[in-house]
């Protein structure tokens, strides 16, 4: 059955004649290109917008700052009633209390962050240029 409707359609492509568009076929098409209305579509838009960035960051250091300089904390909630002295005492492996690191790892670290701080607007100019926002 394949083989009939190929020999089908070979046969009347053979016996069409060809067409050619007219000499100025492509000027034309290219002069309705330009009068088409450039879509909206394309406007970029951002997810968030300036003014939620700076609230959302406020808020984050407004935050941080309450963590560290903020009122410390008393024991007046229901744990200060436990008596904790009754139960087993578990002997953990002493772990130190500070870490030390290296100024050379903390400098590579804050190398490393300015450089992707620095990077982050050069990388959205360029793909700004490139899609033409």
């Amino acid at each position: 059955m394949d083989k009939h409707i190929d020999e089908l359609t070979g046969k009347l492509l053979r016996e069409m004649p060809l067409e050619s568009p007219s000499k100025d076929f492509t000027t034309n098409i290219l002069s309705k290109i330009e009068k088409l209305p450039q879509s909206s579509a394309l406007v970029y838009k951002p997810l968030i917008s300036k003014k939620s960035w700076f609230v959302i960051g406020l808020l984050v250091l407004g935050s941080m700052g309450y963590l560290f300089f903020g009122p410390t904390i008393q024991e007046t909630g229901w744990f200060s009633y436990i008596n904790f002295d009754k139960l087993p005492s578990i002997k953990s492996p002493k772990i130190p209390t500070a870490i030390r690191v290296p100024k050379t790892v903390i400098y590579a670290i804050g190398i490393f962050a300015c450089l992707i701080l620095v990077q982050i607007p050069v990388l959205k100019r360029n793909f700004d240029k490139r899609l033409n926002f």
